[in-house]
């Protein structure tokens, strides 16, 4: 295979630290990054970890492998004994644990295919997982003759997904797609879909009420309710593992497949389970487990949440929370390979990071409910003098290092790592108005940038933590792909949300 290098990022750590500064025009803020992290409400509670045991009280505190200043606080402080586990005061960390190169993303072109990132159809054939193409089309003609329409074929599936993504870039929906003549009522150019790609309304119709991605008995299906659309996850989760090599950060992060349909409680062919996440703008229907590369944006796996007994029957949930199971289950294809692990507080706690930690990766993240064994009631009682302090703290957790940050920042962020330093990294920046009064022109207000100090870890976390969202913006608030794709197939949105992971996030990618 030939291997392409995507992106390479370079990291301006020195950067001088002002407090007001006139913003450019071709200044990129990130105001609200870290403002985001306070809105979210984890979904998961506080779980028992019992595979880490009791941990012994004379723990010895420490870094492994190189020297660190630590200042003891006193010991007798229970808010440093959570659950048992010692917490010593780190005054610096100057040497990450994390002595790996920094890694670019990287995609593998099968051996005699030249590469062409401007062409889109290329790009999104590399993406498909065409593993299941096959069953694909043997299943959907096995329907649509059934129907006594006529069988397809892989070009006509292949013209059918990009006819369905064309479909986004138009407001208008349905027969006028097909339009090929002018009328009175628009004054737009028509779209004449069925001349500009071959393909009739009608077919298109067809082939969208048949299309299925393989063919399962009903003992199948009563097994697993989830295979039609569990197989092409499974084929797209390979294609992504086989084609692409991540950078050093993934982000773990949860994504929605809206569903206002039958729920399987109340009809036969209704979903199997649906979840309902207040705080998310369509948060009824489908979730699913995400990792994303943090450089390329590209979407490395999903996993559907099949719903709570389904779930505790999956890999590590008899020995981890469930927040640390998904995590471990999704990151699997990267252990060993020093990569860096972001995740959100539905998936942050001690346990998910000793856990990565022994499987060869990474982790930093925030803390909110999941608090075991760490010390986040000292954090919320410790005295920041300034904006932008910081305090750090270590411990040892089967002979890996631990270490426990918090930085104020308006509010305080509580944040668990394995990796990373305490020096200065980049500030964060907020985009703030001044009132200005003057003599001539009266009350105005003046934009002005906002820098607030942090250290390594904070920055690792707050830089990468919000890929899914804008991901997520980009294919709800954009692409809009489901108000096209209407359907009364609970897994047709499922699907369409996938599709457009192996389509169009490359339209911003590339």
């Amino acid at each position: 295979m030939g291997a392409v290098p995507v992106f390479s990022t370079i990291a301006n750590p020195n950067q001088e630290i002002q407090q007001q500064r006139e913003p450019t025009e071709n200044q990129a803020v990130s105001s609200n990054a870290e403002e985001q992290v306070d809105d979210e409400d984890s979904d998961v509670e506080e779980s028992n970890h019992p595979a880490f045991g009791d941990i012994p009280d004379n723990s010895i505190p420490g870094l492994l492998g190189h020297p660190a200043s630590e200042t003891p606080l006193v010991c007798e402080d229970p808010s440093l004994k959570p659950h048992g586990l010692t917490w010593t005061h780190v005054e610096s960390i100057s040497m990450d644990e994390c002595t790996a190169q920094p890694k670019h993303t990287v995609i593998n072109f099968p051996m005699g295919i030249v590469p062409d990132v401007d062409n889109i159809y290329s790009m999104w054939s590399l993406f498909f997982p065409y593993c299941i193409m096959d069953s694909c089309i043997k299943s959907t003609s096995e329907r649509l003759q059934k129907k006594k329409y006529q069988g397809t074929t892989e070009n006509e599936l292949e013209k059918w997904f990009g006819i369905t993504l064309a479909r986004t870039l138009f407001e208008r929906q349905g027969c006028d797609l097909w339009r090929s003549e002018f009328y009175s009522q628009s004054c737009c150019l028509p779209a004449a879909f069925g001349i500009r790609y071959g393909m009739s309304r009608n077919r298109y119709d067809e082939i969208q009420s048949c299309l299925q991605f393989g063919t399962f008995s009903d003992e199948q299906l009563l097994e697993n309710p989830w295979l039609p659309v569990q197989c092409f996850i499974d084929g797209f989760n390979a294609t992504r593992v086989k084609y692409v090599n991540p950078g050093t950060y993934l982000l773990i992060d949860e994504i929605m497949s809206p569903w206002l349909g039958l729920d399987a409680d109340y009809a036969m062919n209704g979903v199997p389970h649906r979840t309902k996440i207040e705080r998310k703008p369509k948060g009824i229907g489908v979730e699913l487990k995400a990792v994303c590369d943090c450089m390329s944006s590209i979407m490395m796996q999903l996993e559907i949440c099949e719903g709570a007994l389904r779930q505790s029957q999956k890999k590590y949930e008899d020995q981890y929370g469930s927040g640390t199971a998904v995590t471990l289950r999704t990151t699997s294809s990267w252990h060993g390979k020093a990569h860096i692990v972001v995740g959100d507080s539905a998936f942050s706690s001690v346990a998910t990071a000793v856990a990565l930690k022994q499987n060869g990766t990474y982790f930093v993240g925030i803390v909110k409910t999941a608090s075991k064994m760490y010390p986040k009631q000292f954090m919320q009682t410790h005295h920041f003098e300034e904006r932008g302090a910081h305090i750090a703290l270590s411990a040892t957790v089967q002979c890996n290092k631990v270490f426990a940050v918090s930085w104020l920042d308006g509010k305080r962020k509580d944040l668990v790592s394995t990796c990373g330093t305490t020096l200065p990294a980049s500030p964060a920046q907020r985009t703030r108005q001044q009132v200005v009064v003057s003599s001539t022109s009266g009350v105005k207000t003046r934009p002005y940038i906002r820098y607030t100090p942090r250290c390594n870890i904070v920055a690792s976390f707050f830089d990468n933590f919000h890929k899914i969202d804008v991901h997520d913006h980009l294919r709800q608030g954009v692409l809009k792909l489901e108000q096209h794709w209407l359907t009364k197939n609970w897994g047709s949105p499922t699907i369409c949300h996938a599709h457009w992971c192996c389509g169009n996030r490359l339209l911003f990618c590339f």
